[in-house]
């Protein structure tokens, strides 16, 4: 089959072969280091996780199972937090929750990194352009969230139920542009 190495160098993927990069990409090692014997193998331990060189367990789960069951980063917070997997429900609202804090709308800074997302180019393009979607810190988020808590206040001091803030924030932002 040929050396690996040489193969990419001839498919051209690219600008790995640009004299512009401080690395060989195609002259590079393949496989595992040896292992360094001179010090502990890397490992920590807290309250609430622990790695080791075989797994990462965080709160009692194996985060690599988890993956592979097809939990994703959101389930893996409300681990960290709760110490159980979430429920449908709740994964859905974190998940809402999640893409209202990081979503930016239409702003410029936002369709360009989805531009640079979307067409041939390497991921690393892609965050170096995401970074132009800082903007303006996360204003969608934080909107909702001043929101929100205007409403949370307002059951906090016994003005009204749970249930009628929550009518009353769906009645009268319903149609704010805003949201």
């Amino acid at each position: 089959m040929g050396d690996l190495n040489e193969i990419k160098r001839k498919r051209k993927i690219g600008n790995l072969d640009s004299p512009k990069n401080p690395f060989d990409y195609y002259d590079r090692e393949y496989g595992t280091v040896p292992r360094d014997t001179k010090r502990a193998p890397f490992q920590w331990v807290s309250e609430v996780a622990y790695k080791n060189v075989h797994r990462i367990v965080s709160r009692g789960y194996d985060t690599t199972e988890l993956m592979e069951e097809g939990y994703g980063v959101v389930d893996m917070l409300f681990v960290d937090y709760q110490a159980r997997i979430p429920t449908i429900e709740e994964d859905k609202m974190l998940n809402y929750v999640m893409i209202m804090a990081l979503e930016d709308g239409l702003s410029m800074p936002a369709v360009l990194s989805r531009i640079v997302a979307k067409s041939k180019t390497f991921l690393t393009q892609a965050c170096g352009t995401s970074i132009l979607a800082f903007g303006h810190a996360y204003g969608a988020y934080s909107a909702f969230g001043n929101r929100l808590e205007k409403y949370l206040n307002r059951i906090d001091n016994g003005e009204c139920s749970l249930e009628t803030g929550a009518a009353l924030l769906v009645k009268e932002n319903l149609n704010d542009e805003a949201l």
